[in-house]
């Protein structure tokens, strides 16, 4: 490798920070670019906090070499913190910040008296700039308590970002205005589909229905009902609450918590497809053959009634439930449709990683009580095929019609910096990787070689996984790379995802020149800022359960596990153990008995003196040795003999 060099190009642009942890800031630029670097400004720096930040361009490393020259701070902002005196004769209680870095003494002006010493709150603190210091001042009122550790892992990860999930007084005026269902009195345009047998599939704790679901069988082709909440009849554009919903681009879901991009009004209860209530939807009727092909389509308003409202599991052993035999002979239809849909993805090479996730079961206290991996059944891939195939109508519909662009999700093509990364990565497992613009069949073609290798396959995926880029938003037809479709959007939950509702607009305008004809430029706005919005919702999720699940670990110090090394870097390597499904971190100084070396084109560790090495693929036995909710780290060691005292040292903790 030769020398990092720095260009002379820099840039000063003005910017909004948009996340802070211990880890560093993020601040987005007014053209949409996310900068991270590193807190090292004197002053406090927090979400919403306008800077001026120095650009530099580092050659391969992007503009981590980025510094902020000025700040205009925020005056108010919402925090988590632990409550203190102090001290025993002073009557000052002090607010410990949780989950960022670098605030002063806080000092709380207006608090519930029943609130002690060591609790946790999230409070408003107000920020007062002082002369005499480059510190600021802060005040902290209306405190309110924290009654869990769930409790604290959302707010903690909605505070770090700058994320407020109070309506507006706009909102609040528009809900009592909202119009009615009313099916007898519906538009001669809004068919009437409610003998039929839709029904809805999501997971248990589901409060929101979006999609249901109803599928015949005639003459040897499927006739597939997909019906879409109707959002767009009831948030019209240049309301209060479309404004807000365009503001917050996505629902964000957190830890037994949402917040949602509708008021409760529209989620739950209008726009939701609840069982046995009539409810309006757009509908997307599709003829499917047997080998998985879209014979036509077409899109028009309906009304509709879920005959049923059923989770995954019951999906899956649907022959044993109590429902009527049309809904029945629907479900046996669903899966028959499904699996030559699925025949056809598989036909196509599309990609199909089966990386589990992490669920959370709770004590009634709201403390954690286990970590499991996720399963998915059948019912998953049923919902998921017909959701794709309408999501592939709606692109073509809109294609057609707004040949100048529309609303699409593209996926572009591994970057080549990434391929070729990759390719040496799996140089070392005897694998060999196209660098020059790969088909995606390649990467399926990987998965196939490690099929009798379980282990290595489960350690790879996430490697193959970080390789691609990540899908947008965009108004140009592109194609969707992992998904191996030229032409792709999102048309089912206009519920959660602002795009989705804009596409249900286009598509209204297409059908009856409803609405405005949509303006590119408006259009353009919107990809951009929903695909970081996305990801934000993206990022809050994964630092709720991050520390959620380093909270539960650090129950677990002394603990020993079997667990399968799924990365190595040069300070050591990441273990991922099943039962509980977290990752953990294994530092060199753990690793006492050699002199390690790492190996950067095989990414293993190697000892100089055992001829010990650690690798990926590898299981390893490893103890808890400790666990930072707020850094997100788990971390381990080898196991040992000492395996009964550290436990007895934990407990003494």
């Amino acid at each position: 490798m030769g020398t990092l060099r720095y260009s002379r190009k820099t840039a000063t642009t003005k910017g909004t920070v948009v996340h802070v942890n211990n880890f560093g800031i993020k601040v987005r630029t007014p053209v949409g670019e996310v900068v991270r670097l590193k807190c090292e400004h004197p002053m406090t720096l927090l979400p919403g906090d306008q800077v001026q930040v120095k650009l530099k361009h580092r050659r391969g490393h992007g503009r981590d070499s980025s510094r902020i020259m000025d700040v205009k701070p925020i005056g108010r902002y919402r925090i988590v913190g632990i409550v203190q005196s102090q001290h025993r004769s002073s009557g000052v209680k002090l607010l410990t910040p949780v989950g960022v870095t670098g605030i002063g003494r806080i000092e709380i002006k207006k608090m519930d008296k029943s609130v002690v010493d060591g609790q946790l709150v999230v409070a408003e603190v107000i920020r007062k700039p002082t002369s005499k210091s480059k510190n600021s001042r802060w005040f902290a009122t209306n405190a309110r308590l924290l009654k869990n550790q769930r409790e604290v892992a959302n707010e903690v990860a909605l505070t770090r970002s700058g994320i407020h999930h109070e309506w507006s007084n706009g909102v609040s005026g528009e809900l009592p205005g909202l119009p009615k269902i009313d099916a007898e009195s519906a538009s001669e345009a809004r068919r009437d589909l409610r003998a039929l047998h839709f029904v809805t599939i999501d997971p248990p704790e589901a409060e929101d229905f979006d999609d249901a679901v109803y599928c015949e069988s005639a003459k040897g082709e499927f006739r597939l009902f997909v019906a879409i909440a109707d959002v767009s009849y009831f948030v019209r554009p240049d309301t209060a609450i479309d404004n807000q919903a365009a503001e917050r681009g996505t629902s964000i879901y957190l830890s037994q918590a949402v917040v949602p991009m509708l008021p409760e009004k529209l989620s739950s209860d209008l726009c939701s497809l609840k069982p046995k209530e009539d409810r309006y939807a757009l509908v997307c009727e599709m003829v499917i053959d047997k080998g998985g092909s879209i014979k036509n389509y077409k899109f028009y308003e309906a009304t509709i009634c879920s005959k049923a409202r059923l989770t995954y599991n019951q999906a899956k052993k649907f022959a044993g439930l109590n429902l009527e035999p049309a809904t029945l002979q629907s479900l046996q239809n669903l899966v028959q449709v499904h699996e030559c849909l699925l025949s056809a993805r598989q036909g196509r090479n599309a990609l199909d990683f089966e990386i589990p996730e992490s669920v959370l079961q709770f004590r009634k206290s709201g403390e954690v009580k286990s970590c499991e991996p996720s399963a998915r059944n059948f019912a998953h891939r049923v919902v998921e095929e017909c959701m794709l195939t309408a999501n592939v109508c709606a692109a073509k519909l809109i294609r057609k019609h707004f040949p100048k662009g529309g609303m699409y999700r593209v996926h572009d093509v591994p970057a080549y910096s990434s391929v070729m990364e990759l390719s040496r990565f799996l140089e070392g497992y005897g694998i060999e990787f196209p660098v020059q613009a790969p088909e995606v069949s390649e990467y399926s073609r990987v998965t196939d070689e490690l099929v009798n290798k379980p282990r290595l396959l489960q350690a790879l995926q996430s490697h193959l996984l970080r390789s691609l880029e990540k899908a947008e938003y965009s108004v140009e037809a592109k194609p969707h790379y992992a998904l191996n479709y030229p032409l792709y959007t999102h048309f089912t939950s206009p519920i959660r995802r602002y795009p989705d509702l804009l596409v249900h607009r286009m598509i209204k305008h297409i059908l009856y020149r409803q609405g405005k004809t949509p303006d590119l430029k408006f259009l353009k706005s919107m990809a951009k800022e929903s695909s970081y919005l996305e990801r934000r919702a993206e990022s809050c999720w994964r630092e709720t359960m991050s520390w959620l699940k380093n909270t539960y670990m650090k129950t677990r110090i002394g603990d020993v596990f079997d667990g399968l090394i799924v990365d190595v870097k040069h300070f050591g390597f990441f273990v991922q153990i099943q039962s509980p499904y977290v990752d953990g971190l294994v530092t060199l100084n753990e690793l006492k008995s050699d002199y390690y070396v790492y190996n950067e084109i095989r990414r293993r560790l190697e000892g100089a003196n055992t001829g010990r090495d650690y690798s990926i693929g590898d299981m390893v036995r490893v103890q808890v040795v400790d666990a930072d909710a707020e850094l997100g780290t788990t971390y381990f060691r080898p196991a040992s003999s000492s395996t009964k005292q550290v436990r007895k040292f934990a407990r003494r903790r």
